[in-house]
């Protein structure tokens, strides 16, 4: 997947076995290749893709910022299609009245992190403000935060 992908690139580097003039290059295929503007109300949603054309993020903006009321303001893929992270911002804060604002999914699609924000703090005084789950689903640990002081 990327991240290992990239990590690989990383090391590659470290014993220099790729010269710099091709480190740009070696990164700009292996990532995205593309942009797509597409009018949402008043955002707009840039969308980029791997060199095979699988989605690679979605990210919501509105006047410069991430922000969608409607959803995750920024999604990102695995380069096998599945979601990585989905993350709610509102005028660039990340902020989610209604649940985690900072959700991330294992490569095959499990859960593994949920953390709930509010105006860029850790905070839910409902509850953990970060939960962390194995990969069969169970919770493996929960912090609990209130206006990023942990509690």
């Amino acid at each position: 997947h990327v991240l290992n992908m990239y990590t690989r690139y990383m090391i590659l580097r470290y014993f220099n076995e790729i010269p710099m003039p091709n480190a740009f290059e070696y990164l700009n295929n292996l990532f995205k290749t593309q942009s797509e503007y597409v009018p949402c109300l008043d955002q707009e949603i840039i969308v980029e893709y791997f060199k095979r054309g699988i989605k690679y993020k979605e990210i919501c903006w509105k006047k410069g910022l991430k922000h969608c009321t409607t959803g995750p303001a920024e999604v990102v893929y695995y380069d096998n299609g599945r979601r990585y992270y989905e993350s709610y911002y509102l005028e660039n804060l990340l902020d989610r009245k209604s649940g985690p604002a900072l959700i991330a999914y294992s490569e095959n699609g499990t859960l593994i992190k949920e953390s709930w924000y509010k105006e860029n703090m850790l905070h839910n005084e409902n509850g953990p403000a970060i939960i962390t789950y194995n990969c069969d689903g169970q919770v493996v640990s929960q912090q609990f935060f209130v206006n990023n002081y942990k509690i």
